[in-house]
């Protein structure tokens, strides 16, 4: 259930900017703040907020790929928007488990003195070789469905029935 004033957040900026999950943004809970102070205490019009509070904090998703366009679709904006979210998301994901890599690292280099070198190499070729299946399932998966789509395309540019 969305509360009152959340309708209004979701014409300022697009929903994917406004909510991950069940939690609210940082945009969100400064959105709702403005909201609060100028429309609730002030008592401004909630329609002039909504057009005031697009060009005070566009700048928010401006970087996000939203485009703001009289003739580009509102999805197109909020499509890219979370596409540029759940990018920042990953970078944020891929830091923090670097840094528990790099920590793992210098937890395993500790402990590589209680193993025999034989023993190691052969941590490190199960490693690999899991990384290598890994690495051949997804560009397997990768490939095929490029080449369905490519000859897709290609039927439908040649004019040919699909079988």
């Amino acid at each position: 259930m969305k509360t009152r004033w959340y309708v209004w957040l979701e014409r300022v900026a697009p929903e994917p900017l406004l909510k991950v999950g069940h939690q609210y943004t940082d945009l969100a809970a400064e959105l709702f703040d403005d909201f609060a102070q100028r429309v609730k205490r002030d008592r401004m019009d909630s329609k002039a907020w909504v057009e005031d509070a697009k060009a005070r904090f566009s700048h928010e998703w401006g970087n996000a790929g939203v485009i703001d366009g009289e003739f580009m679709p509102e999805e197109v904006g909020n499509a890219l928007a979370l596409l540029q979210t759940q990018g920042s998301s990953l970078q944020t994901q891929l830091a923090a488990e670097i840094a528990d890599i790099e920590a793992f690292v210098d937890q395993l280099s500790e402990v590589e003195d209680d193993f025999s070198e034989a023993e190691l190499n052969m941590f490190r070729a199960k490693g690999a070789l899991r990384g290598v299946r890994r690495f051949k399932v997804e560009t397997q998966a990768e490939l095929g469905t490029y080449n369905l789509l490519k000859k897709k395309r290609m039927q439908e540019d040649t004019g040919q029935e699909q079988p």
